[in-house]
Formats: C-alpha cells, structure tokens, sequence
C-alpha cells in the first residue's frame, strides 16, 4: 500500500471509536462495544498507528445491564486536550500522555454523540437519547437545554430520572449527531431529518444527500458527512449546500462502503473519512441505500472499519487503513 500525500498532513491523528464484544447477526449498538479506544496515527517520517487509550466507564454511569455498550463517540480537540463523548460522559484527556484530565456525567446524558467545547469557555454535549443538546460549565453545572425536535424535552421524558441508567430511549425522532458554532450561533446536524438546525434561533440547513452525522467547520464551510457514503460542502453565509460527492461511485463491487461517520478536512481537495463496517442487522431499519448492494451475507457484506483519503479531484482513495487491525470496530472521530 502506498502512502501519498502523507507530507500533507499534520505529525499526528486521533481516531475514536469502539472495541465490539462479539460478531452477532443481531448485535445492537447499546450493547455491541465493551471498550472505548483511540487510535493516535502518525503520518511522518512513516505511517505507524498506537493505541493511546482504552477506557471503561465506570459503574456509576452505567446501566445496570452488564453489556451496556461502552465506546467513545464524537469528540473535538483544542490545543492540548481531548474532549470525547462516551454514552454517559464527557471527558478530558491530555493529547501529550493521554491521561483523564477531566470528567463530566449528568443524569441527562443518554447515548451521548459529540462533546463540542465552546469559544465561551463551555461544552455543548449532544445527548441523542434524549433528542436534545445541553449546555455546561466546565464544572458541570447545567446552563441552556435545546430540543431538537418540535416538543419540549420534558414533554417526551421525565425530569428528574437518571437517564445514564437507561440502556436505550430508541426510537430516536431526530438522532441530534454533532455540534460546532459559527458567528456566536450553535448548529447542530439532525441524522434522521437530514438537515443541520441552529439551536439559538431554529434556523435549518437541508441537505438532501441522505442522512447525515458529522458536521465540522472549516472558514466559512462546513462539511458534512452522510452515512451513505456522501460528503456536503455547505457554505454558512449562504445556508445551503454547494458541493456533494458521492463516494460509492469509488467502490463499484458487491461489498457495502460502511457507515460514513468521521471527517478531516487536509485541504480543499482532500479529506480522511471514516467508514464503519455496517451491522447486517441495519438490513431490517428500512435502509434502501444498504439493501441495493448488500448482496453478501453478514458480516463479510461490508468492507472493513477504517479511514480512508479521499481525493475529490480524481474521486478515489488515495489510501485506506484498516482499523480492526487495532480493535476498533466503530469509528466516530477523526481529530
């Protein structure tokens, strides 16, 4: 495998993600990962891939199954520190040992997806269980609530429960993924209703690619990642979608891309993007996009957990690492 572009790029990566217990037909998400991992990739003088960290969550904030799943989600760097979602906290690790600098958990955090730190000095957390981002102190104190559907939170869930003690509040109505801000407004990006929402004042973004995850700021665009297989380029003072490339006309064979979650942007031109081998059981979530070329069966239907680069210029990947190679089954973060 040739590693180009390689010059390009930072010294160094953090990819999050997830351990899986087991290789099941029916494995759930809530249930399927046993340890949160991240991956540090080091792109110079060769390419070499460490673990940095494996963490469990402790019992506290767990529910009381004994598979609950725990995984990092979502996170977002800032200088030294690691901010990274687990499905009940918020962490802080530093990025020169890797060691726990700080941890927050609520008893509104359910399947938490981002931890998105503010230029205010305060973290917005996105709780997809509870279809809602909240916002804390850097102590943890609880400062502004949103719901990211039509109802009131508390319309649809119960004030005072321990969420964190819940294993799933599935169905979800919009599946809130990933948080970033632009001119003092916050955005977040709705999986199931395709679009991106600001928080303070309801404006939405439509993105009609499919349904989308990752949203992350570069300049004046934000680049977002569709789960089948497309990235949008949204320009931010326009508020509509300018560019869109479809990475399955890369993989003409039989076995699926995987699940798009995970972005970096190297330049104008070129990205690592994540893709997670897809659960055979998503075959029944109505999904037609995964049905038209899932023609294998189980798990080998799929090509591997790994980060690609993408090349928009000539729309190919310049060069792929295969991430189950060092136990990651589920990639959320490129960072």
């Amino acid at each position: 495998m040739g590693f180009r572009g390689l010059a390009a790029l930072p010294d160094k990566l953090i990819i999050t993600g997830g351990k899986q217990r087991r290789f099941h037909y029916d494995m759930k998400e809530w249930t399927g990962y046993g340890a949160a991992k991240a991956l540090q990739i080091q792109f110079t003088p060769d390419l070499k891939v460490s673990e940095v960290i494996d963490y469990t969550s402790p019992e506290d904030c767990l529910p009381e199954d004994s598979e609950a799943s725990i995984t990092f989600k979502s996170g977002t760097r800032r200088s030294e520190s690691l901010w990274v979602a687990t499905q009940t906290e918020a962490l802080c690790f530093s990025t020169q040992d890797f060691s726990l600098q700080h941890r927050i958990s609520h008893p509104v955090f359910n399947d938490v997806h981002h931890v998105y730190p503010t230029l205010d000095d305060t973290l917005l957390v996105t709780s997809t269980g509870l279809d809602a981002v909240f916002e804390f102190t850097p102590s943890g104190e609880k400062m502004n609530e949103w719901s990211c559907t039509e109802m009131d939170i508390w319309q649809r869930f119960e004030p005072g429960k321990d969420y964190r003690k819940v294993l799933t509040t599935k169905p979800h109505a919009v599946h809130p993924n990933h948080c970033f801000e632009y001119q003092g407004k916050y955005w977040v990006s709705n999986m199931k209703k395709s679009q991106c929402q600001c928080l303070q004042t309801g404006e939405v973004i439509h993105l009609d690619s499919g349904n989308i995850h990752d949203g992350i700021l570069v300049g004046k665009y934000a680049y977002f990642t569709h789960v089948n297989g497309f990235i949008s380029k949204v320009d931010m003072d326009l508020q509509r979608v300018i560019e869109i490339h479809d990475m399955n006309q890369i993989e003409v064979g039989p076995k699926q891309l995987g699940w798009c979650r995970g972005l970096y942007c190297i330049d104008e031109y070129r990205f690592l993007v994540g893709f997670t081998r897809i659960r055979p059981s998503k075959m029944q979530m109505g999904m037609e996009w995964l049905k038209n070329r899932f023609y294998a069966k189980g798990w080998q239907g799929c090509l591997p957990t790994r980060i690609c680069l993408l090349n928009t210029k000539t729309m190919s990947f310049d060069w792929q690492v295969d991430l189950e190679q060092h136990d990651i089954h589920a990639v959320f973060s490129i960072l």
